[in-house]
């Protein structure tokens, strides 16, 4: 239950920004944008947040097979080579999320998140389906489609105490 809150927690937060989109400006993009961003990717835009702890989003959709990451482990590693360094989260796979806020259109989201750090940055990646429930309160052991959506944030925070690192469920090294 505490992995489910935790990645219900993060998805809020990134499902949140995301909405935001209108409001924000096409800018330039960090070196991690191009990292990220598969070849086949569809529907990229990057925006800016100027004066605002989120620094930049990238959104992109691809077409991949559940349970496939388009963020996957290869990524990690040139993100690593560029100093960016992974953090232990409490739920490392994908979670399955049943979703009846809207009655019309009840829906089940996959999700599965990363996140990484440097410095006082921080790096949160949401790789994410939906499609219908199954039933009222449940998921289809996998999504009945292949279109992935994934976001990626960049926050630069003032010092790590600001971070609240351990209120995400986020273990980062120092």
């Amino acid at each position: 239950m505490h992995m489910l809150r935790t990645a219900l927690t993060i998805t809020a937060v990134l499902l949140l920004v995301g909405a935001e989109n209108s409001r924000a400006a096409e800018s330039g993009q960090p070196e991690e944008f191009e990292l990220l961003t598969p070849k086949n990717a569809d529907r990229r835009h990057v925006d800016v947040y100027p004066g605002t702890t989120l620094l930049k989003q990238l959104y992109f959709e691809v077409n991949l097979e559940y349970p496939n990451a388009s963020i996957g482990s290869a990524i990690d590693t040139r993100l690593s080579a560029n100093g960016w360094r992974p953090c232990a989260a409490r739920d490392s796979s994908w979670v399955s999320i049943p979703d009846n806020s809207d009655e019309s259109n009840p829906q089940c989201h996959y999700v599965l998140n990363k996140s990484f750090i440097k410095a006082n940055d921080l790096l949160l990646i949401s790789m994410r389906y939906r499609a219908k429930l199954a039933k009222k309160w449940s998921c289809a052991p996998k999504p009945d489609n292949s279109r992935q959506l994934v976001t990626v944030l960049i926050y630069k925070f003032p010092d790590r105490a600001s971070m609240r690192l351990e209120k995400q469920g986020l273990s980062c090294p120092e």
